[in-house]
């Protein structure tokens, strides 16, 4: 054997691979951002000009006051996420009933998180499963878009508890 050929390949430190990761992050973070910039380059306004997240979320809290009444719509489905909560308030024996809320969607480029309230009743016949996707939106209070959340169905309302809005450039997290 050549000695050349039986040395060890040195492995990088623990430190050093946190390092490049966190550079790699960074660079693609940076592109990210980039292209949600140009993409809403349009109407002038960008990411950046929602430097604070207090407003964003005080802006949220005004749209939520706006709504006095009851809004339901049905739609034909849900789009796609992650991280949202599913809370089952009803079942029976042909079929129960569950309301989705909030997650988040990631294309790459974008992360969206939701404030979406979904109605869903799922009925059974002998013949075939039904299943009705009905899109909430409810009076004031509700809680502002979140994901990594929790629900529960209590004493005929539901409870949504903690969870985060995260953004390519900003996180807060509830309590």
């Amino acid at each position: 054997h050549h000695p050349s050929s039986m040395a060890k390949k040195k492995k990088k430190d623990p430190e050093t691979k946190a390092r490049l990761r966190a550079q790699k992050e960074a660079k693609q973070d940076k592109a990210a951002l980039k292209r949600l910039n140009k993409l809403q380059g349009a109407d002038g306004e960008t990411v950046n000009d929602v430097d604070d997240l207090d407003a964003l979320l005080a802006s949220y809290a005004a749209s939520n006051k706006e709504s006095t009444s009851l809004v339901v719509e049905e739609v034909q489905a849900i789009s796609p996420r992650a991280n949202f909560s599913s809370t089952i308030v009803g079942s029976s024996g042909s079929g129960c009933e569950f309301w989705v809320f909030g997650g988040e969607f990631y294309d790459g480029a974008i992360n969206l998180v939701y404030d979406e309230l979904y109605k869903c009743s799922l009925t059974t016949t002998t013949t075939n499963t039904n299943l009705k996707i009905e899109k909430v939106i409810p009076p004031s209070p509700r809680p502002p878009a979140r994901c990594s959340h929790q629900a529960v169905f209590y004493r005929d309302a539901i409870y949504i508890l903690g969870g985060e809005l995260a953004s390519a450039d900003q996180f807060h997290h509830y309590k």
